[in-house]
């Protein structure tokens, strides 16, 4: 029986799959910012926040906040810099160690957090690597930059991209008919409602299932692989 693909079609499909995929991702990253303010009393993936927090409290003199916020910053940072580093070789698959690796991490946290009530620093500086190191996990939807915890950039690409669509503008760099402005504005709109979601799930799981939060993201996190194997998708 033949089939009626072509290399549009193939592109199109691509950016679905990976679009699924960004939503996924933007729901942990809110998941885990939520559970950083329940457990930590500061954010493990919105580095603006920890930036005016950190200035905030510095000119207030509250150098223990300013501590922690700084701890964020500082190990998501190094996270990114592991990930991109290690993208280089040709031994690495991030298309499974990068979920693999967030996923351990996040069990031994949570681990920590149950059993020895870790130091929050600890506690942060784990979390915000692992956060972090999955950002690097997928960077574009399609044509579209996109970052899953990135949310002032996606909200400004977003509305810019609605600006362009009620003016008509063409789309410069599109892969097909259906990439439009107002095709990536919408996607970038649903990557912020996966983001706001998953905050709000987990404050509301928060209570049921106590030190252990996180267990679900886990779950999610191992069955991304999965996911991906039977599928076509370009990562980072």
């Amino acid at each position: 029986m033949e089939t009626n693909t072509t290399p549009e079609t193939s592109v199109y499909t691509g950016a679905r799959i990976q679009q699924r995929l960004m939503m996924c991702l933007a729901m942990i990253a809110g998941y885990c910012d939520s559970y950083g303010l329940l457990h930590f009393k500061t954010y493990v993936s919105f580095m603006s926040g920890n930036s005016t927090q950190t200035g905030f409290a510095l000119g207030h003199q509250n150098y223990a906040t300013a501590l922690i916020a700084f701890t964020a910053i500082l190990f998501f940072c190094l996270a990114v810099l592991a990930a991109t580093l290690l993208s280089t070789h040709s031994w690495y698959r991030g298309n499974w160690m990068t979920f693999c690796f967030v996923a351990c991490l996040m069990v031994i946290c949570e681990s920590l957090v149950a059993y020895v009530h870790l130091n929050k620093y600890i506690g942060v500086a784990i979390l915000s690597f692992a956060v972090g190191y999955l950002n690097n996990a997928l960077t574009h939807v399609g044509g579209q930059s996109v970052n899953p915890d990135f949310v002032t950039g996606n909200l400004n690409n977003m509305m810019k991209h609605y600006a362009s669509a009620i003016k008509r503008k063409e789309l410069t760099d599109a892969k097909g008919d259906w990439d439009t402005h107002l095709y990536r504005a919408s996607m970038l709109l649903t990557v912020w409602l996966c983001f706001v979601s998953g905050a709000m799930v987990c404050s509301g799981l928060a209570g049921w299932l106590g030190n252990w939060t996180l267990i679900p993201v886990v779950f999610i996190l191992l069955l991304c692989p999965f996911y991906i194997k039977n599928r076509t998708i370009q990562m980072g």
